[in-house]
């Protein structure tokens, strides 16, 4: 039986080198426009979808993979008579390779590109393909990352490519057409309308690192981020130095931006197992961290520290004799880099501007599942406070109060 592979992608990166090795393993090749004519300039024999289907691209290529011929040879089963048959009837040859990436919708939509542009930028034939393939990776095996490319034709050459590597290809090939739908969702839902509380919650989260283990020893771990997330914390920093980030570390430093990000004035936290042992804002941020760090020295040996200036080098010359774990601050100076750097083990982590995103829901996962709120809080001052004791606060009382509100 002639086996036929179907290319068509938009990052065209490495598949000419694929296209090669599977017309060395003697695949035919379908192709759609751009794909083949990339292919035919490489030399590489390609037949055009269109000439396969007998019919050409449709509404300025809105159409151009939507037909019976193309998916009836994705979908039909190798090993089922009737479905061969049936394909033999109606002239369909059995597709047993696709390989396919989709239009570059989240590019269009991050540069803010015109509407019609990113609408444009809906692919609706890849995904249908890459599904298609993907439900039948028993007789079709189907690939969407360019870094597959070399093991999916080592696997070919050698025989190798058994049902356990197919699914696997399959189940990444899934989640790359659902963070792809998660990803417009989330477009139409900021453009269209947000609600705060929809029906259905639909997000994607993008593993940035493993951690060495978790909460203790025995757990393992991972750190990931919501994609598309834009807001400043620890999963979107630039570490500088120091060991790798611990579970409870990222725990820590989580908390003391948290705090830190509330406030104008320069503010300083330090944090020790996700509590406070001190808190302070002054005129600078020496004076800050300084304040700070004198709340409680005993607690916070061994603390994360989060500032929401720039660490310069007074505010490191304060740290230099301390024992820290981990500082995080929009950026370090450079007289603050030459003291700390001298801490190798001192994790410094830079977070740039902060970007704080009052509008979407606070979430928390519980064991049965999510709760969300809204992020807004009042401000408020003396005048909203009333007094339901005998004695009256100091004025000093009443700053604490509204500092530590």
């Amino acid at each position: 039986m002639e086996k036929v592979a179907l290319l068509s992608v938009y990052d065209k990166s490495g598949i000419a080198e694929f296209a090669k090795g599977l017309r060395n393993l003697g695949y035919t090749l379908l192709s759609t426009g751009g794909t083949a004519g990339l292919l035919r300039k490489g030399g590489i024999p390609a037949t055009d979808v269109s000439s396969y289907t007998g019919h050409e691209e449709i509404l300025g290529g809105r159409v151009k993979t939507l037909h019976p011929k193309i998916f009836g040879g994705i979908l039909g089963k190798a090993a089922d008579r009737k479905h061969r048959a049936e394909m033999e009837k109606s002239g369909i040859d059995k597709i047993s390779l696709v390989c396919v990436n989709l239009y570059p919708f989240l590019e269009k939509m991050m540069e803010k590109a015109p509407l019609d542009d990113i609408l444009e930028n809906i692919d609706i034939g890849g995904p249908s393909m890459i599904r298609a393939a993907a439900k039948n990776f028993r007789s079709v095996v189907v690939v969407v990352d360019p870094h597959d490319y070399v093991r999916v034709l080592e696997a070919i050459r050698e025989g190798s490519m058994a049902e356990g590597m197919r699914a696997r290809l399959a189940l990444k090939a899934f989640s790359h057409t659902a963070r792809y739908d998660i990803i417009i969702n989330r477009f139409f839902e900021e453009k269209f309308g947000p609600e705060p509380f929809p029906r259905y919650r639909n997000s994607t989260f993008e593993k940035v690192q493993d951690l060495r283990y978790g909460e203790n020893p025995h757990q393992k771990a991972a750190l990931y981020k919501p994609f598309l997330d834009r807001e400043t914390g620890v999963a979107n920093a630039k570490q500088l130095q120091g060991k790798e980030m611990s579970y409870n570390n990222i725990l820590d430093a989580t908390e003391a931006l948290s705090i830190v990000e509330d406030f104008s004035m320069p503010t300083a936290a330090v944090i020790k197992h996700t509590n406070p042992s001190g808190v302070a804002s002054a005129a600078t941020i020496p004076e800050a961290f300084r304040r700070a760090h004198a709340a409680d020295p005993k607690s916070a040996f061994g603390s994360v520290v989060a500032l929401n200036r720039h660490c310069d080098g007074k505010t490191a010359a304060l740290m230099q004799d301390l024992f820290i774990e981990v500082v995080i601050c929009p950026k370090f100076e450079k007289g603050a880099l030459e003291i700390l750097g001298r801490k190798k083990n001192l994790r410094l982590l830079e977070t740039g501007p902060f970007i704080v995103d009052r509008s979407s829901p606070e979430m928390r996962r519980i064991a049965s599942g999510l709760l969300m709120q809204t992020r807004q809080f009042p401000t408020i001052s003396e005048k909203d406070l009333k007094v339901v004791t005998k004695r009256r606060p100091t004025k000093q009382e009443i700053r604490d109060l509204l500092f530590a509100w």
